[in-house]
């Protein structure tokens, strides 16, 4: 993988992994600094170095509020059916708590989709939906 350095002259390579990821799976980052927004696909890897370089380097720059997102998922669907897979919904969850979290992984997307979504996997037998309309649980069907 080729990107620049903090000093914006060379570029680098990068082949040895970081220690805190170890899939090698590809990762989705985007990185808001003050007006100015960066988007990159990475090895997940490579993705912690990667972006901590990109983020010292805007510092330097005098950058005042960075905000970044890594993102695994290419779609909802996967997100949510991770999710069901690490045992999150073991617990009975409210709509409003599922799409808090997955704002906090980074993606934005409307109630109405996610609870689009979250039916789907209710149809299919993954997801049971306890309580009234507007005001479902969603859980876990078999742990």
């Amino acid at each position: 993988m080729m990107y620049m350095d903090a000093s914006m002259n060379k570029s680098k390579s990068y082949s040895q992994p970081t220690t805190n990821l170890v899939s090698n799976e590809t990762v989705h980052i985007k990185i808001k600094v003050d007006n100015a927004f960066f988007e990159f696909e990475c090895d997940a890897r490579d993705a912690t170095k990667i972006t901590n370089e990109i983020v010292n380097f805007l510092q330097k720059l005098g950058a005042k509020q960075i905000s970044q997102t890594t993102k695994k998922y290419r779609c909802l669907e996967e997100c949510i059916r991770d999710l069901i897979d690490k045992g999150w919904f073991v617990t009975p969850r409210t709509l409003g708590e599922i799409c808090e979290l997955i704002r906090k992984l980074g993606y934005n997307y409307n109630t109405g989709y996610v609870s689009h979504v979250l039916k789907h996997y209710h149809d299919k037998g993954i997801l049971l939906r306890l309580g009234t309309q507007r005001r479902y649980l969603y859980k876990e069907a078999r742990r």
